[in-house]
């Protein structure tokens, strides 16, 4: 699969099966995202350069972290684990970043369901 920002910028080559949503919107003036929503993942590149500079998980593909599939934890298991990996780890009640592991997790449900709220994006 081939896909790439409007405007003539280098293509950004993906070896993801599945449909993939360009979103290359005049909001987003400096970056630009690849969307696999049947894959659950999204890749975010600098316009400037067409350089990757992130990317969320949100399922239903496993994401695998130290031999676990961390997209079925609950926010307050992941929040505990990342603190266990990373003491540098800054918890709140929606978001919670592990800022030496450079991963952070967010929930949407944090207020009705505390540390048990799902996850909404890794």
């Amino acid at each position: 699969m081939t896909a790439g920002p409007a405007g003539g910028r280098s293509k950004v080559l993906s070896r993801i099966e599945g449909t993939c949503a360009l979103i290359d919107s005049p909001v987003r003036k400096k970056s630009y995202s690849l969307y696999f929503e049947d894959k659950g993942v999204t890749f975010h590149f600098s316009r400037k350069d067409d350089r990757f500079t992130s990317c969320d998980f949100y399922g239903p593909t496993p994401v695998m972290f130290h031999g676990i599939n961390i997209i079925s934890l609950n926010f307050g298991q992941l929040a505990a684990m990342l603190s266990r990996l990373d003491p540098s780890t800054k918890i709140e009640t929606y978001e919670a970043v592990a800022f030496d592991l450079v991963i952070a997790i967010e929930t949407k449900e944090a207020e009705e369901f505390g540390d048990q709220a799902p996850l909404w994006r890794i």
